[in-house]
């Protein structure tokens, strides 16, 4: 909004990554007046072709290091870039795969989030419950192994496994072991 009081013909674009985010985002971008300057689409639609704008953002920005959701830094340009985030920690470590195209720059506290209303107010629980993850690992462990046959690139098992001969066929593999 302050943005575009200093300059009202910029061009602004939100990039989410499901629908559901694109609704709240669209959602507040209209009670905010801000529809005729800003587009939100997912990111699934967006990287289908190049895009140019002022002001891109990028929302759960963690979630950019896929091999999909990466190639936004190449289809858009824009001259300003602002990445959110609930945490960029990934558990496969790709966070910095998105860190070669913006750096940190700032870091909220959750506090201070709670305290501007930038995210609900919320209760805490701790709950101590034991759980069996031997299946899990299990499951994992077989996932990885087939994956890494693909030397995990997820397009390229997408690829293989488009023609249903080649599905059924591997699908038939795995039920035999």
């Amino acid at each position: 909004e302050k943005f575009l009081k200093i300059k009202p013909e910029i061009k602004i674009i939100v990039v989410v990554p499901s629908d559901n985010l694109k609704k709240q985002w669209l959602l507040q971008i209209v009670k905010a007046g801000l529809h005729n300057n800003t587009t939100v689409e997912t990111v699934h639609t967006l990287v289908k072709r190049e895009h140019t704008c002022n002001i891109l953002i990028l929302d759960e920005v963690h979630m950019y290091a896929s091999d999909v959701f990466i190639t936004v830094f190449e289809k858009i340009t824009s001259n300003f870039l602002l990445g959110l985030t609930g945490t960029l920690k990934r558990l496969d470590g790709l966070e910095s795969r998105i860190l070669e195209y913006m750096p940190v720059i700032d870091t909220i506290t959750l506090e201070e989030a709670v305290a501007n209303g930038w995210v609900s107010q919320y209760v805490q629980y701790k709950l101590e419950i034991e759980v069996d993850l031997t299946e899990y690992k299990e499951y994992s462990a077989k996932f990885l192994h087939h994956f890494a046959f693909f030397g995990h690139n997820f397009k390229l098992a997408m690829a293989c496994l488009k023609d249903i001969r080649i599905r059924t066929m591997f699908a038939a593999k795995l039920k035999n072991k």
